[in-house]
């Protein structure tokens, strides 16, 4: 008996070690396996609310924000949509985009033949795309034997451009208009900012053309990078368009060991994608670690964060919107914590085609944890995708609840509808909110994620997940 007794204690004690062992392991590892998970396992918030009015004819000192009305009509599309947490490489094709293999020019193949090897023509035909804002920013001319340096118009050097030396007349857009789909604005933002890096570690002129449903120019214009490329500048020129969406293109892929300008030699060549290829470019020999920009190197998170800014700034039209709605909160001189929220349900009777992300009855997590802060005098900001929580936190909490009102809008699916723009502001408008919030609670969604990459803080950052609230980092 005694000898049994010791067996078996020796057997517990090797159990629970191979459990520490295992535990150790598994946590060395969360940080890049999350960073993994969040990027490449969503296709992007689908559901966005609408503001007010028409772009452009609003006036400063009007009050586009409405607390407690709700759109009474409520024409929607229902999109079929599944953004599950997995690798876009295992995915299989949503819209209607076929796999197949990528386009790869074979011996002897002209850039003018496309068969089944993709999109590629010498014809100066382009995208439909609506002629961009001025831009006081300027990419210069290469320097022979040397780098492409992008400048402001006064000659101030600006941001490095990688391996580039004389290439500037080669060109990388990344394409979002009405031909096709290309997703929500979080799977825009991650494939504009996998483009960006693939045109910086190729030396390639960068581009935008977002006409869907509306310009962009609209509301985000350059920052410290010129990105709107004039349509007269690419006239001309030899053409390749990638479709990735959702990795259907299996780009990425190829991304790993490519020369990228070797393989695909048109001057201009146009992606539709919401695929993140950091990994796969960090993976490639010829670009990482010798030409990687340096605002790059880190992780998923900073590559984010950093070429995010050095892209975008809101226009003045979207600038006067966010702070007529932090000035309606007190942003401005709060003594309270700015508290946010985003509630992203998926599936509901407001989206019945979604893919499911939380049920109704986790939005009284959400209510336990704010009901501190809205006891000792703070008001919160909730964005959310479904009527039903919208209406029941507007109940429970009355005027300590605010959001931007405003029917619930698919940028995308819907971009046909009048309203379709106001519904892309109102997306942009959020997301901008979630970025300057003192306590931030996301959802399983790329549209708050980002937003809390680019808030740039770890502190009281919550995430939302089917066991209840919890800390998070990105």
């Amino acid at each position: 008996m005694t000898c049994l007794l010791v067996v078996s204690g020796v057997y517990t004690i090797l159990f629970f070690a191979s459990l520490y062992i295992f535990w150790q392991r598994h946590h060395l590892n969360t940080k890049e396996e999350n960073e993994r998970t969040w990027w490449s396992g969503f296709s992007g918030p689908k559901v966005k609310k609408q503001l007010w009015g028409k772009l452009n004819t609003s006036s400063p000192g009007q009050s586009p924000f409405v607390e407690h009305e709700l759109g009474k009509d409520q024409d929607r599309f229902h999109q079929n949509q599944h953004d599950e947490w997995q690798f876009h490489s295992n995915r299989t094709t949503r819209h209607g985009i076929s796999h197949g293999k990528p386009p790869t020019p074979g011996k002897g193949e002209s850039a003018g033949q496309t068969a089944d090897r993709g999109q590629t023509s010498t014809s100066a035909k382009r995208p439909d795309s609506r002629k961009g804002s001025n831009s006081t920013l300027s990419v210069a001319p290469p320097v022979q034997g040397g780098t492409t340096r992008p400048q402001f118009a006064n000659g101030t050097q600006m941001l490095h451009v990688a391996n580039a030396t004389s290439l500037s007349h080669r060109y990388l857009i990344f394409i979002c208009d009405k031909k096709r789909s290309c997703g929500g604005w979080g799977d825009r933002q991650r494939g504009l900012l996998s483009v960006f890096l693939l045109s910086q570690v190729t030396g390639r002129r960068f581009g935008i053309k977002m006409s869907k449903p509306c310009d962009l120019t609209q509301l985000y214009v350059p920052n410290k990078y010129s990105w709107i490329v004039p349509d007269e500048e690419l006239q001309g020129k030899s053409v390749r368009y990638w479709d990735d969406m959702n990795g259907s293109g299996g780009y990425n892929r190829l991304l790993n060991t490519i020369d990228f300008n070797q393989q695909y030699p048109e001057e201009v060549i146009y992606i539709r994608t919401n695929v993140d290829y950091f990994y796969n470019l960090r993976n490639n020999k010829l670009y990482y670690p010798k030409i990687f920009p340096k605002w790059s190197t880190n992780s998923q998170s900073v590559m984010f964060r950093n070429g995010w800014k050095i892209l975008m700034k809101p226009s003045d039209h979207l600038q006067e919107h966010l702070d007529a709605f932090l000035s309606k909160v007190s942003y401005y001189n709060r003594t309270q914590p700015f508290v946010c929220i985003h509630f992203r349900m998926g599936r509901s009777s407001t989206m019945k085609n979604d893919a499911f992300r939380h049920n109704l009855t986790e939005v009284l997590d959400l209510w336990r944890f704010v009901d501190p802060y809205v006891n000792n005098g703070s008001r919160f900001f909730l964005a959310t995708d479904s009527e039903e929580a919208r209406n029941l936190t507007r109940k429970r909490f009355g005027d300590r609840v605010v959001d931007t009102g405003g029917r619930i809008v698919h940028v995308d699916l819907q971009a046909a509808l009048p309203f379709s723009c106001e519904g892309l502001e109102v997306a942009l408008l959020e997301q901008l909110v979630l970025m300057h919030c003192d306590v931030l609670v996301i959802s399983n969604s790329m549209f708050s994620y980002i937003a809390a990459v680019v808030r740039g803080s770890n502190d009281n950052l919550y995430r939302l997940s089917n066991n209840g609230l919890h800390k998070f980092s990105v």
